[in-house]
């Protein structure tokens, strides 16, 4: 498909009365938590206590209330990179992860990104059906095969969400090689943040792509069938001097009570054996070994 730029405006001038009606783009520029592009990276969450600094803790001066954001419930929306589809996490527990608190996200209803089921399922009037009005409950339209002939639609799902609507045989049942069929894990979104500083610490997403074959005169039986093709899964996790670190800072109001408390038990420690020393000084006399026995000389 090939459009000049003439064409392209054109286009674009004909759905401009509509606009404000129909035409809603996914677009970055989303109201969200009171920023005018709300969509974030998750890379760092305003939900960090910061040791209640008043920067953060909701005064006249401060910048956000972390107390708003830290909640069980709180959602963020995010980006998939790969796919240009905004998707949405909530923070559902406040758990310890390798000795050190975090805040746990996960993604909300499950679902793999923001589906377009807009004026479902008939289409009338001048709005057009959704683009994925067509698409399985569990998937998202992300475009198009290149083919010239047969531009079938792509999904993308969370692994295993079309099962059983989908029948899928791995490709180790089909003698492929077992490193080649490795699949994803169980846990297909997971996010761990810091509670102190908001950063993110672990980061796991996992996705598979899927054709949607298209009734033709080559394939006149295989209408509307789904049919996997790739699994992928990204991981990552900070080093451990990061883990290091962060279990320091946790622990960072004990260890200043033991520097404060220390020296003043040594100094305790010492007085008390300062005492026990001049009473055993004070208390000393000499005595003298005769045949008849100890005799006090004093």
């Amino acid at each position: 498909m090939r459009w000049k730029a003439q064409e392209a405006a054109e286009r674009a001038q004909s759905c401009k009365d509509m606009e404000e009606q129909f035409c809603n783009p996914t677009t970055l520029k989303e109201q969200a938590n009171g920023l005018t592009y709300g969509v974030s990276s998750l890379r760092y969450l305003p939900t960090g206590t910061f040791s209640d600094l008043n920067e953060v803790s909701g005064g006249d001066e401060a910048l956000w209330d972390y107390t708003k954001f830290s909640k069980v419930g709180q959602t963020f929306p995010g980006f998939n990179k790969d796919y240009f589809v905004i998707y949405d996490v909530v923070l559902s527990e406040e758990m310890v992860l390798l000795n050190v608190h975090t805040h746990r996200w996960t993604l909300v209803g499950g679902q793999i990104g923001r589906p377009r089921r807009e004026n479902c399922p008939t289409g009338s009037g001048s709005d057009s059906p959704g683009i994925d009005c067509s698409s399985p409950p569990a998937a998202i339209n992300i475009g198009y095969a290149r083919d010239a002939s047969l531009p079938s639609p792509l999904l993308i799902s969370l692994p295993d969400a079309l099962v059983p609507g989908v029948s899928i045989q791995g490709c180790d049942k089909i003698g492929g090689f077992p490193l080649d069929c490795q699949r994803t894990g169980k846990l297909s979104f997971e996010l761990y943040t810091h509670t102190i500083y908001g950063e993110r610490l672990c980061f796991r997403e996992s996705s598979q792509l899927h054709l949607k074959m298209q009734k033709s005169s080559e394939f006149p039986a295989v209408n509307d069938i789904v049919v996997p093709m790739m699994s992928k899964s990204e991981h990552f996790c900070m080093s451990g001097y990061f883990w290091h670190r962060y279990h320091l800072i946790a622990h960072h109001l004990r260890d200043w009570w033991d520097g404060v408390l220390y020296p003043i038990a040594m100094l305790l420690w010492c007085l008390l054996w300062m005492c026990f020393y001049g009473k055993a000084l004070l208390g000393w006399k000499k005595l003298s070994v005769e045949e008849d026995g100890e005799k006090c000389c004093q």
